[in-house]
């Protein structure tokens, strides 16, 4: 028997409770919004000795460098650490006691941001108090204020000069009155002599301060060289102090003549004495590197033989750091001793030792030593790890100061290196550690050459995983590569038939966002993969012949409508680029030049982007050199060095300005370099970038391709795909030019239907378009099966894979493939491939059809001639498109402003201009009021009505319309694209 079970449960009316908490949600966002557009930062800390953030608005890292997280709930980096030392004290009590009198406060002090910039701000806030009237936050408005505190500071600085170099340089003045027979120091100069404000400064002791020798020579000559040449004189040199102490100064004079006579000479005096003592550390640390670099490959280090490495590095010791002792010690077996190796004295040499100490009979240094690893003490008699040497060791040798390295690879303890100054007291520099951290490391090494056969094993090893890695890497990308691209495919392909139908404004522009927002997600797959595969050395060159002009050209094109909505213009500076027919890989030539174009394009605002090319003879060939110069931004110096690293933009900000990867330029980079070629930027922030790309060619081997006219209605084509969304795609693209299409689910549907076309005595395919990715039989397999087929075999077939090509369009091309195309396939590649092969009427033998391959081909020439009247006043845009014109067959009379074309119509006959390409921008006649003067007759009646064909910078819907109004017939975009070109002509020829 079954025992029926209860279920209990309750109902709560929560619609109050969702109702407080939707507003407030509401009243959060808005403090959101109004916090984030408040220029400042607002703050709320504890009120204890750390004064801890506990929040802090977004605008922290604006004024700070640092971002909110990085401060808030720090105990070691508090906001109240980034105050300046000096500001601290003052600040603290100046809140305290608002804070005591229960009074806001309002205080101005000095931050240090990350980078180390100093800036003022401006603190204004409050304490907070409990229902016991105890502070426990205190909240306040952080405001910037160092531009105003700048400005002020300057007009300070203008008001009183001299103050302001005392107390902000540091920078003294002085002056000697040669008639009055006076010396003037400022209170700055004493203080750099360390002399009492009261010191009166003599004309004939002054110069004493100055070191004796060559330093109070030299000032010496360059006064006196002031007063009888009156040459002024900038000049570093060292003083003694009224205390004794040595000092780096600067010295600046000149002298002021009257008549002919120096009666005066004056000028600053700087203590520049850390500067200096700096400088001269960063030349001994470049002397111990260079040392150190010669010691690397020196033959006793290169040949591991132990004993020469040890005197080696013992002398260099002495020599370098220029002491007087230098010893290596080396540890036993059981590290409870060490033994004198290696001891070399100043103006003794090597000198054998064959002292041992142990570990037990001085603890507190081995402690001390194996604990900090490097021992650096200026005063050995004051230091607690050498108390034990100083009766038996430190005094009989009269040894000052020490500095001793610790030996050791990973956890065995080999030695210890000493360096040890006699006689004088000596205060280690950071240098100089450094310099023996890495003697140590050298000796350590050779110490342990035994280990390196261990270690090459070791990465014999790693080697191995490394590739197997690869592989897997590989074989990752592929699968990602037919995960993303095959429903990126249907996106796209879907988005393009939905254009082809009749659709509402609104709708034609959400269709058009959607399908650029596709082609930028794709953008940014293709970046990674194509990184990802010339990282793995997956990446195959193609070698086609290509027109230079015609792809630079199209490229220009493609970006001009951008441009033109950002009011700059593309120019085109082809004139040295010749030969024009080069042979190489023209899609990742286009891939390259795309990228700095865009990016060109992207980064400027206003001005213009010019594209000059040439080509230059070298050893191997030829070298196509491409420069796009723009009037951007800029890139400045420091910046440039990441600018080609993977996933790098100069700047996070320009990532949220502008978008990217930061993989565009990485890419085009390998590619150049894969290329045999290079890739350089010469910038400066604020005046634009020239970017340079060069890879080698060489001279075109053909005559030039064409892509000739195709009537698709006539062919019958087999698509071959898996995917049904794909299937659908491709098929609907293609009948929608009027072709008959046939649809295939698998490969061994596909062999059935060809076989039954077979049985049925029907024509075989035209063309076959197969997908790679397949179950049971992929598109290689396939090929195979048809092209081993006596009644197949000569069906050409289109390889469509979602892999990406990750594993070379040269297998495709070996297995008897006529094209190949990586998912998304667009409509125009697809159509173009049907055209080129279809037509090869006299079986001729054509490379691997490809994206890159079509880029290279040109339409057909116009088969009538014509004779043009080119209006254009620009002499680079004259070349280009009478380059452009010849190309297609057309005769070129040349008027370089509208009033010229004016008068050379009214000098021909009716007929003789078949078409008028007027620039609308020119001098003396613009291209409108020269329309409208031709439409009136001013050249003729019998020219009235010729057709004129603008050519316009501009390509907005009211700059369109402008020039139907002024009575032209059409219009071209500039840069201006041959087969645009020639699609306009053939209107009206």
């Amino acid at each position: 028997m079954v025992r029926q079970k209860r279920m209990i449960g309750t109902h709560l009316d929560i619609t109050s409770q969702k109702h407080t908490e939707f507003e407030l949600q509401i009243s959060r966002d808005r403090f959101a919004s109004l916090v984030a557009n408040i220029p400042g930062i607002i703050y709320r800390c504890t009120f204890d000795d750390t004064w801890v953030m506990l929040y802090l608005s977004e605008q922290t890292l604006e004024v700070t460098g640092y971002t909110p997280d990085e401060l808030t709930n720090n105990k070691v980096l508090s906001f109240f650490c980034l105050m300046h030392k000096h500001d601290k004290t003052e600040v603290e009590i100046e809140i305290r006691k608002c804070i005591q009198a229960k009074k806001s406060w309002s205080v101005e002090y000095r931050l240090i941001d990350k980078s180390g910039a100093l800036r003022w701000v401006h603190d204004r806030g409050q304490a907070i108090y409990n229902a016991k009237n105890e502070v426990i936050y205190l909240d306040g408005f952080i405001l910037d204020i160092t531009e105003r505190y700048n400005t002020q500071s300057e007009i300070n600085r203008q008001q009183s000069l001299l103050e302001s170099m005392s107390k902000q340089g540091r920078i003294g003045a002085w002056e000697i009155n040669l008639k009055a027979q006076t010396l003037y120091w400022s209170d700055e100069v004493k203080v750099i002599h360390e002399l009492p404000a009261d010191y009166k400064p003599d004309l004939t002791t002054a110069i004493n301060f100055y070191k004796a020798g060559e330093h109070r020579e030299k000032i010496s000559q360059l006064f006196n060289k002031a007063l009888t040449l009156g040459e002024s004189w900038s000049v570093e040199l060292i003083i003694l102090t009224n205390k004794g102490e040595e000092r780096w100064v600067k010295s600046m004079g000149q002298a002021e003549f009257k008549n002919g006579e120096c009666v005066r000479v004056y000028g600053s005096f700087q203590n520049i004495d850390a500067h200096k003592r700096l400088e001269l550390e960063s030349e001994k640390s470049n002397r111990y590197n260079k040392n150190l670099a010669q010691l690397t490959i020196a033959p006793e280090v290169q040949n591991s033989n132990v004993t020469q490495v040890e005197k080696l590095i013992v002398k260099s010791m002495c020599d370098v750091l220029e002491v007087e002792r230098a010893k290596l010690w080396i540890f036993n077996d059981t590290s409870d001793a060490m033994s004198c190796h290696s001891l070399y004295i100043k103006d003794q040499g090597f000198v054998e030792l064959s002292e041992v100490l142990h570990i037990a009979d001085y603890p507190d240094y081995f402690q001390f030593i194996r604990e900090h690893n490097l021992t650096a003490i200026n005063d050995v008699t004051n230091h607690p790890a050498t108390t034990e040497f100083i009766k038996d060791y430190i005094f009989p040798l009269n040894i000052k100061s020490i500095l001793h390295a610790f030996i050791s690879i990973g956890n065995s303890e080999l030695g210890v290196l000493c360096a040890e100054k006699v006689g004088q007291h000596h205060n280690w520099t950071q240098s100089e550690e450094t310099y023996l951290r890495s003697l140590a490391t050298l000796v350590g090494s050779t110490l342990v050459s035994q280990r390196r056969k261990e270690i090459a094993e070791e990465l014999k090893i790693a080697l191995i995983k490394a590739e197997d890695a690869a592989i897997v890497k590989s074989q990752f990308l592929a699968t990602m590569s037919h995960e993303i691209r095959t429903p990126m495919n249907g996106v796209l392909g879907m988005l393009e038939l939905i254009q082809l139908e009749p659709l509402s404004k609104s709708i034609e522009t959400k269709v058009g966002i959607a399908k650029s927002s596709a082609h930028s997600l794709l953008g940014v797959i293709n970046d990674i993969l194509d990184f990802s595969k010339a990282e793995a050395g997956k990446i195959e060159l193609e070698n086609i012949n290509f027109n230079a002009k015609d792809l630079i050209g199209e490229i220009a094109a493609a970006q001009a409508f951008t441009a033109q909505e950002k009011g700059i213009e593309i120019i085109l500076d082809l004139v040295r680029l010749e030969p024009a027919q080069l042979c190489g890989d023209p899609g990742r030539i286009r891939q390259v030049l795309t990228n700095l174009l865009s990016n060109a394009v992207k980064f400027t605002n206003e001005g213009e982007v010019v594209i000059s090319a040439q080509i230059n003879k070298v050893e191997k060939g030829l070298a196509f050199q491409i420069k796009v110069k723009d009037s951007g931004i800029g890139i400045n110096e420091k910046k440039q060095q990441k600018l080609f690293t993977p996933f790098s933009q100069v700047d996070a900000s320009t990532t949220r300005e502008y978008g990217g990867t930061g993989l565009g330029l990485a890419i085009c980079k390998q590619l150049c370099e894969l290329m045999n070629g290079s890739i350089s930027l010469t910038s400066e922030a604020g005046t634009g970038s020239e970017f340079t790309a060069t890879i080698s060619v060489t001279q075109g081997d053909q005559k030039e391709r064409y892509i000739h006219k195709l009537d698709i209605k006539n062919l019958s084509v087999l698509v071959v795909d898996d995917n049904k969304t794909n299937r659908i795609v491709i098929s609907q693209q293609l009948e929608h030019w009027g072709a008959q299409v046939e649809l295939a689910s698998d490969a061994y549907e596909a062999l059935e239907m060809c076989e039954k076309r077979i049985n049925n005595k029907q024509t075989m395919y035209d063309i076959a378009v197969l997908d790679m990715q397949m179950p049971g039989m992929d598109g290689i397999a396939l090929c195979k099966a048809l092209k081993a087929h006596n009644d197949y075999k000569n069906m050409p077939l289109v390889m469509m894979t979602s892999i990406a090509g990750m594993e070379g369009a040269q297998r495709y091309s070996d297995a008897g493939f006529q094209a190949y195309f990586p998912k998304p396939v667009t409509t125009a590649d697809m159509i173009s491939a049907l055209c080129v092969i279809t037509n090869n009427k006299h079986n001729d033998v054509l490379p691997l059809v490809t994206s890159g391959y079509i880029s290279s081909l040109r339409k057909e020439k116009l088969q009538r001639y014509a004779h043009i009247l080119l209006v254009e006043d620009n002499l680079i845009n004259q070349r280009v498109s009478t380059l452009m014109l010849k190309k297609l067959n057309c005769d070129i009379t040349l008027a370089e402003n509208g009033q010229q074309a004016v008068d050379i119509l009214s000098k021909h006959e009716d007929g003789y201009f078949n078409v008028v390409l007027m620039d609308c921008q020119m001098p003396v006649m613009d291209g409108f009021d020269a329309t409208a003067a031709i439409r009136n007759g001013d050249a003729g009646d019998k020219h009235k009505d010729i057709k004129i064909i603008a050519l316009t910078a501009n390509a907005m819907e009211s700059d369109k319309q402008r020039c139907f109004d002024a009575g032209m017939d059409n219009y071209l975009s500039k840069p201006i694209q041959l087969a645009i070109l020639k699609d306009k002509l053939e209107q009206y020829i």
